[in-house]
C-alpha cells in the first residue's frame, strides 16, 4: 500500500501538523476540496454512470438515468457502486485487523438493509420494531422487576392508625443493641486517649445505620471550633499542708498512666497559673461565698458542682470574690464499695465527669465565632476580645482527691447547712494548706466537630420539625436511631409521607458548650426563621430508680401536643399511659442550656425539652446495656417508652393537618409570667400597665386567630362535601407558617441582649440580687431583670437607684411593643 494510503488510518497527533500527500503543500488550505489527498486508480475507476445514480438516491425516487446510456440502474446497483469506493489494490502488505472488519460489517449490513427494504413495507416493519422492543421490556420486568426502582405514591393515614404504629414498632431489642454498640465506640476511644474526636466516630456509625435504615437523605456535617486540651504534664495541682510536722507536698493525679489519658477534661477551661492558701466554698453560692468571703481574695478556693447552674456561673461567680485558682469536684450520693463500679452504678471516687467551663449566657457555641456559624473560613474573634472565657485557672479534681484536701484544713467553721457530700467530714473551711495549680492547655481554633443528620421529606409544604440528642450518649443515640427506623420503615414500606419535613439530628459537642447544635442553627437561622416548626430535644434518655417522673420543659404553645403524645404513649405495664411519668398540669419554663438554646432564643422556634431527670451513674456503666439494665431500666422498657412519645410528639407535628401550636395558651402564659415577675420584685416593681394592656390585646388576638382552625375551616370544608379545595389547602398552611412564625416573631422585634433575642425565655446579663432566685439568672422576661437587678444593686434613695427605676417602665413599653408587632397573619383568613 502506498505510504499515502496506509496514513490515512493513523491517527494524526494534536501537536503535529497534517501529512502532506501528493499535490498539496505545508501552505495549503484543509478546507479546499482541490487541495485534498488524490485518489488512487483503483478509486478513480468509478464510471460516471454511477456518480449519476448517487445523485438520484439523494433526489429520492430510487432509481437513475443514465444520460450517456439510457438505461434504469437499481438500487442494489448503485450500492455495489458505492461499495466499489471501499475496494482497495490488492497489496502484499494486510489492512489492520479493525479495518477489514468494519468493512466486512459495512457490507453485510448493506446487503441485509437492501433485501429488507425490498421485500417488507416500512410501515410493517415499524411495527415489528415496537412489538420486539415491547417484549424485551415485558421480559426485563418480567425478571428483573424485583430490583427496579418503583413509582411510589405518598400517602396518609389515619392518625389512630399512625400512632398504633408506633407504639407496636418501637423495639427495646434494637435500643439495647445500639447502647452496646455506641459504647464500644466511646469506650475504644476513652481507653486510646481519645477524649475529644470520639463523637466522630459515633458519627460515622449513626450514619450508616440512618443508610441501613433507608432515611430518605442523610449527611455528616463538619464546623470548625475553637477548643482547647491539656498538653503532657500541663495539669498539676499539688498541696502544701504546712503543717507542724513539715509533712511532704502532696501531688493530686490528674492522669490515668493506665490508659495514658487525662482524667479530667473541662471544656473552655482557662489556663495559668496559681498560688495561695487552700478554702473550700461548699457549692459556691452567693451565701456560700458570703460566709468565707474574708479569705477568699488571692486564694485557690475549692468548691463542688451544683447541677442548678452551669459550671460557667460558679466559676464565674467565685472569680468576682478575687480568688487566684479554682478546683471544682463532682459530689455523689454515696461511697460505698457496693454502690460504686464495679458493684453499683455510681463513679468510682477517682473518676472526674466532663463538663464545660464556658460563660453561655454570653455565648453558647463557639466561643470564638458569635453569631455566625464557624466554618473553616470563618474569621475568629481574638481571644483576648473574647467575653465567654473566664480568666482565673481552673481545673477538676475526683471526689476522692477533694476528700484529702478537705482533710488538711485546720482553720475555720463551716457553721450549719454545709454538706460536702465526701468520704471524709467537712470540719474546716480553710488554712493553712496551700494550694500549687497549673494548667498548661493547647488551643486549636479550627477544630472539627461533626453532627450526623438524617432527613425525611414533607410532602405538603417547606416546614421543618427536628428531633435532635448528643452523640455523647449512647441511650439518646439508641432512642433517636429507633425512632428514625420506624419513620423510615414508614415511608419506605407504606409509602408514607410527613406533611412537614422531619430531621433527625445527632449533636457533637453537647457537653462542650453544646458546639454542634448551635453552630447548625446558627448556620440554618434565616430558612429555619422561615420554615421551622419545632425543636423536640431528648435530654436525659436513662430513667432515675428512685424517680421514674417525666423531666419536661418546653414553651407553652407546645404543651397540648406533648401531654397529648404522653397519652397516647403506654407506660411500661401497659395499664396506663405516660401521661401520669408527669404529674404536673403544665410543662416547666426553659430554663437551663440544653441543646435547644438555638433554637428557641436565636431561631425563634418553638421548643421543647424531654427525658428523665438526672441520674448518677458512672461513666462505663452508661455505656453498657447490662449495667444500664440491672441498675436503672430492666428490659429498657423505660427507655422504649421515652422513644415511643418523642415519636408521638414528632408525629403530631410533622403530620396533622392543623400544626399542634397553641398560640392562645402562650399568651395567656405571657401575664402568668409578668405577675410573677411582679411578685418576686414588689419593691422595685413600678406600673405594668402598658405591658397588661399589651399582653390582654395579644390573648384576644390569638383566640380570633384560633377560630380559624376551630371553626372557619371545618365550615368551609363540610360546604365542599369535606373535600379541602386549593384555596383552603392554602388558607390551612398559611395559618400553619403564622402559628409557626409567632415564635420567631417576637425575636424579630425584640434583640434583647448581644446573642439571645428571646424576650420571655433567656438568661438575664445580672444575677437575681434578691428573691426566691437571689444569686442565680432568671430566666423570664431577661431584659426587665437585668433592669431590676440594676436598680437593686443601688443604695436606697440614691440617685442612681431612681434612675435605674425609671427605665423600667421603659422596658414595660418595649415589651408591649414587641408583642403587639407579633403579627399572626389573619389577613385573607
Amino acid at each position: 500500500m502506498p505510504t499515502d494510503e496506509k496514513r490515512r488510518y493513523q491517527y494524526i497527533p494534536v501537536d503535529e501538523a497534517p501529512p502532506e500527500y501528493e499535490g498539496s503543500s505545508s501552505t495549503s488550505n484543509p478546507n479546499d476540496r482541490s487541495r485534498r489527498p488524490q485518489r488512487t486508480r483503483a478509486d478513480s475507476t468509478v464510471s460516471q454512470s454511477s456518480h449519476d445514480s448517487v445523485d438520484a438516491l439523494e433526489r429520492g425516487d430510487g432509481l437513475g438515468q443514465d444520460d450517456n446510456h439510457g438505461s434504469s440502474r437499481s438500487v442494489d446497483e448503485a450500492r455495489r457502486s458505492i461499495e466499489q469506493l471501499e475496494v482497495e489494490e490488492p497489496t502484499a502488505q494486510k489492512d489492520p485487523i479493525h479495518v477489514r472488519i468494519s468493512r466486512e460489517w459495512r457490507r453485510l449490513t448493506a446487503h441485509v438493509d437492501g433485501v429488507v427494504h425490498r421485500y417488507i413495507p416500512a410501515g410493517v416493519l415499524r411495527y415489528a420494531i415496537g412489538i420486539l422492543l415491547g417484549c424485551v421490556v415485558v421480559v426485563g420486568v418480567y425478571f428483573f422487576g424485583g430490583s427496579m426502582p418503583r413509582l411510589k405514591l405518598p400517602k396518609h393515614y389515619q392518625e389512630d392508625a399512625l400512632r398504633s404504629y408506633i407504639n407496636t414498632r418501637v423495639a427495646a431489642d434494637g435500643i439495647i443493641r445500639t447502647v452496646d454498640e455506641v459504647g464500644a465506640i466511646i469506650q475504644h476511644a476513652h481507653t486510646h486517649g481519645n477524649l475529644m474526636d470520639y463523637e466522630r466516630e459515633v458519627a460515622n456509625y449513626v450514619q450508616s445505620k440512618l443508610v441501613d435504615a433507608r432515611v430518605g437523605r442523610n449527611a455528616l456535617d463538619d464546623f470548625y471550633v475553637f477548643r482547647s486540651w491539656p498538653v503532657n504534664h500541663g495539669l498539676r495541682l499539688v498541696i502544701d499542708p504546712r503543717t507542724s510536722d513539715n509533712q511532704d507536698k502532696i501531688e493530686i493525679e490528674l492522669r490515668d498512666y493506665a490508659h495514658n489519658v487525662w482524667k479530667t477534661y473541662i471544656g473552655h477551661a482557662p489556663p495559668g497559673n496559681a498560688t495561695g492558701p487552700l478554702v473550700y466554698a461548699h457549692a459556691a453560692t452567693v451565701d456560700d461565698l458570703e460566709r468565707v468571703k474574708d479569705v477568699l481574695p488571692g486564694s485557690v478556693v475549692l468548691f463542688k458542682r451544683d447541677y442548678s447552674v452551669g459550671l460557667g456561673e460558679q466559676l464565674e461567680l467565685v472569680t468576682t470574690y478575687g480568688v487566684s485558682g479554682a478546683a471544682v469536684y463532682f459530689p455523689q450520693s454515696s461511697y460505698d464499695e457496693t454502690d460504686v463500679m464495679p458493684n453499683g452504678p455510681l463513679p468510682p471516687r477517682g473518676e472526674v465527669q466532663l463538663d464545660d467551663a464556658a460563660y453561655a449566657w454570653i455565648q453558647p457555641g463557639d466561643v470564638l465565632t458569635p453569631g455566625e456559624a464557624a466554618h473553616k473560613h470563618t474569621r475568629p474573634v481574638s481571644l483576648n476580645d473574647n467575653k465567654a472565657l473566664g480568666t482565673v485557672p481552673f481545673l477538676a479534681v475526683s471526689a476522692h482527691d477533694a476528700a484529702m484536701m478537705i482533710d488538711l484544713l485546720t482553720e475555720g467553721d463551716p457553721g450549719e447547712g454545709w454538706d460536702a457530700q465526701l468520704p471524709s467530714t467537712l470540719k474546716h473551711t480553710h488554712g493553712p494548706a496551700v494550694a500549687e495549680l497549673q494548667s498548661m492547655l493547647a488551643f486549636n481554633e479550627k477544630s472539627i466537630v461533626t453532627n450526623a443528620m438524617g432527613e425525611i421529606e414533607g410532602s405538603e409544604a417547606d416546614g421543618v420539625v427536628v428531633i435532635g440528642t448528643s452523640l455523647s450518649s449512647p441511650s439518646g443515640v439508641a432512642l433517636l436511631l429507633e425512632i428514625a427506623r420506624v419513620f423510615a420503615g414508614l415511608a419506605e414500606k407504606h409509602t408514607w409521607r410527613p406533611r412537614r419535613a422531619l430531621i433527625f439530628a445527632f449533636w457533637s459537642g453537647t457537653q462542650e458548650n453544646h458546639l454542634g447544635s448551635v453552630e447548625w442553627a446558627e448556620e440554618q437561622r434565616q430558612a429555619l426563621r422561615q420554615q421551622g416548626f419545632a425543636y423536640i430535644d431528648i435530654t436525659s434518655a436513662i430513667p432515675n430508680p428512685h424517680n421514674t417522673t417525666l423531666d419536661l420543659a418546653g414553651v407553652p404553645s407546645l404543651e397540648s401536643a406533648v401531654f397529648k403524645a404522653l397519652e397516647a404513649t403506654p407506660d411500661v405495664s401497659n395499664s396506663a399511659t405516660a401521661r401520669n411519668l408527669f404529674p404536673n398540669d403544665r410543662l416547666d419554663i426553659p430554663s437551663s442550656f440544653t441543646d435547644a438554646i438555638a433554637f428557641m432564643t436565636q431561631v425563634g422556634m418553638a421548643t421543647a425539652e424531654v427525658g428523665y431527670g438526672r441520674v448518677e451513674i458512672g461513666r462505663e456503666c452508661a455505656l453498657t446495656s447490662s449495667c444500664l439494665m440491672s441498675h436503672f431500666d430492666p428490659g429498657f422498657g423505660g427507655h422504649a417508652v421515652l422513644a415511643r412519645a418523642v415519636a408521638q410528639l414528632g408525629l403530631a407535628l410533622v403530620d396533622e393537618k392543623f400544626v399542634p401550636l397553641e398560640i392562645p395558651a402562650y399568651a395567656s402564659r405571657l401575664g402568668e409570667h409578668l405577675s410573677r415577675v411582679r411578685t418576686n420584685h414588689g419593691d422595685v416593681f413600678t406600673s405594668d400597665a402598658e405591658t397588661a394592656r399589651a399582653i390582654r390585646a395579644l390573648e384576644d388576638k390569638a383566640r380570633a386567630f384560633d377560630l380559624f382552625k376551630s371553626t372557619t375551616w371545618p365550615n368551609k370544608l363540610a360546604d365542599d362535601n369535606n373535600v379541602e379545595s386549593p384555596a383552603l389547602a392554602t388558607a390551612r398552611n398559611a395559618w400553619n407558617y403564622a402559628a409557626a412564625n409567632f415564635h420567631g416573631n417576637l425575636l424579630r422585634s425584640a434583640a434583647w441582649t448581644t446573642w439571645f433575642e428571646h424576650p420571655i425565655y433567656s438568661p438575664a446579663q445580672h444575677r437575681a440580687v434578691s428573691g426566691p432566685q437571689k444569686g442565680k439568672r432568671p430566666w423570664l422576661m431577661p431584659k426587665l431583670e437585668n433592669q431590676i437587678a440594676i436598680a437593686q444593686g443601688f443604695r436606697e434613695g440614691s440617685e442612681e437607684r431612681e434612675n435605674a427605676l425609671d427605665k423600667i417602665p421603659q422596658m414595660l413599653e418595649t415589651l408591649a411593643r414587641t408583642l403587639e408587632g407579633c403579627g399572626l397573619g389573619l389577613e385573607g383568613h
